[in-house]
């Protein structure tokens, strides 16, 4: 670049092929014809798409506030929409701008009659658009450099909260409700059914039939004082 003169960088990200992506048994295929492809939309930087090549030159280009969406009513401009499972690549665009630079808008100048200066695509950056991750590994990565995941890496909260109902934690001076959880009869397990004569040794307010399968499970409620006469509410 010239340090005195203007250029333009802006990025792009496009389809690589015309074909839908499917990942099964651990890769990566194709998955027959792609969608239709979306209007290609130039994403400038966000400190100015418009700077010196002095300023080019004595900065690291980064486009990391860039975000992709699948929501095509996004009109955010550092906003990208992506296709799920289809495949892209970025591509970086340098033009050299003239002395009056006419701008599309507040962010975007206008490059149709600018020189291209330089087209820069690496392959290796290749990707696939998802909506959710489908490679495990890449899944724990994600966890492990994300800050705001910490439940996931030491235990999602239900498991923490199911954890606290152990004996150790409860002490001795336990609820009906901590009784029952801790006898492991009343509770039911995947692919095991519960039998009617289970049911009837479960304090009544820890008990709630479930209306939407044929068969009963129970469904522990948090412990609510009896304010009926008996042991069994009346109805």
């Amino acid at each position: 670049m010239n340090p005195d003169e203007s250029y333009a960088v802006l990025l792009h990200l496009e389809r690589v092929d015309d074909l839908r992506h499917k990942f099964s048994a651990g890769e990566w295929s194709t998955n027959g014809k792609g969608d239709a492809y979306f209007p290609l939309k130039r994403i400038p930087h966000h400190d100015g798409a418009v700077e010196t090549g002095a300023t080019w030159m004595s900065k690291v280009i980064a486009f990391d506030r860039v975000k992709v969406t699948n929501n095509p009513h996004d009109i955010d401009p550092f906003h990208v929409i992506l296709q799920s499972m289809h495949k892209y690549v970025p591509v970086l665009h340098v033009y050299h701008m003239p002395n009056s630079i006419i701008w599309m808008d507040e962010n975007i100048p206008a490059i149709d009659t600018c020189p291209l200066v330089a087209r820069i695509k690496l392959d290796y950056t290749e990707f696939i658009a998802v909506t959710a991750y489908q490679n495990q590994s890449v899944t724990k990565l994600k966890i492990f450099y994300n800050p705001f995941a910490k439940g996931f890496r030491d235990g999602s909260e239900r498991d923490r909260k199911r954890g606290s109902t152990s004996p150790q934690s409860l002490g001795s001076d336990q609820s009906p409700k901590a009784s029952a959880l801790e006898n492991k009869q009343y509770l039911p397990t995947y692919g095991t059914l519960v039998t009617s004569d289970q049911f009837t040794q479960i304090p009544w307010y820890n008990y709630c039939p479930n209306t939407f399968y044929s068969t009963m499970f129970p469904y522990y409620y948090p412990y609510m004082q009896n304010c009926y006469s008996s042991s069994t509410p009346e109805c």
